[in-house]
């Protein structure tokens, strides 16, 4: 079972992501399912106290509005099964957050993921974690690094999804407030 604290993606949001790149429309509707939320995660574990969780996460959304970040590229996770994503800019407030998010998080979670402490978070939205072969992987690669995939979106949500073998969903969704309680 994995947990992760994420910010969900509107699907109008993703498929004008989408139609920059027809290599990425075409292998993510191969390989994924319309279950998997489209996403990037804060922060991932293996077990959570969904009461605690919710508190915090409840707490951290009245104080944050919504605000835009800034594609990165394409990025790469290499190892036995490698990642590809869309990567996310980093910047001083998107670190303020997901530093907030681990601090208050970690006393109320289990066998955490440290390559989302952070500081060595690199935000992301995975597009390709399956195992699709070299072949498949390596002439995505090739057809997507000359393509210029650039885009920006607001994150408006903190979330918690999870993943349990096959089955994944959304166990809760906390929205920004456009006018918070401070900033």
């Amino acid at each position: 079972m994995f947990y992760a604290v994420a910010t969900l993606i509107e699907s109008k949001i993703w498929n004008n992501i989408l139609v920059q790149n027809e290599d990425t429309q075409r292998i993510l509707q191969r390989y994924s399912s319309e279950n998997d939320p489209i996403h990037f995660s804060w922060l991932v574990c293996q077990g959570i106290d969904k009461g605690q969780i919710k508190e915090v996460l409840e707490d951290i959304t009245k104080k944050i509005k919504p605000f835009s970040v800034q594609s990165g590229g394409i990025g790469i996770f290499p190892g036995d099964k490698p990642v590809v994503t869309f990567q996310i800019v980093r910047n001083l407030l998107v670190s303020d957050i997901q530093r907030e998010i681990w601090e208050k998080c970690v006393p109320y979670i289990d066998h955490v993921n440290g390559f989302y402490s952070p500081d060595f978070w690199i935000p992301h939205i995975t597009l390709i974690h399956q195992n699709i072969g070299r072949e498949v992987f390596c002439q995505f690669i090739e057809n997507s690094i000359f393509t210029d995939v650039r885009f920006s979106f607001d994150v408006t949500n903190l979330s918690i999804i999870f993943q349990n073998g096959k089955k994944k969903g959304i166990l809760y969704r906390f929205d920004f407030l456009e006018e918070p309680d401070q900033i």
